[in-house]
C-alpha cells in the first residue's frame, strides 16, 4: 500500500491494482505503525511455527 497526499485516484499497474488515498499525517503514521505491528506479529508467528514444527520433529 503507497500512501500520498494527493486526490483520491485509482492508478492499474501491470500485475495488480493501486490505491492511492489522502490521508492526514497522523492518519498515514497510525496506518505505518499498524504496518509494523502486523509485520512484528507476523515474523513472531513464523518462528513459532518454526519451533514447533522442529519440536514434533523431536517427538
Amino acid at each position: 500500500m503507497f500512501i500520498e497526499e494527493t486526490t483520491p485516484q485509482l492508478k492499474e499497474t501491470a500485475s495488480s491494482e493501486m490505491q492511492v488515498y489522502n490521508v492526514t499525517e497522523e492518519a498515514g503514521q497510525r496506518i505505518n505503525d499498524l504496518e509494523q505491528d502486523l509485520q512484528f506479529s507476523y515474523e513472531n508467528l513464523q518462528a513459532t511455527i518454526e519451533e514447533l514444527e522442529t519440536s514434533n520433529e523431536e517427538l
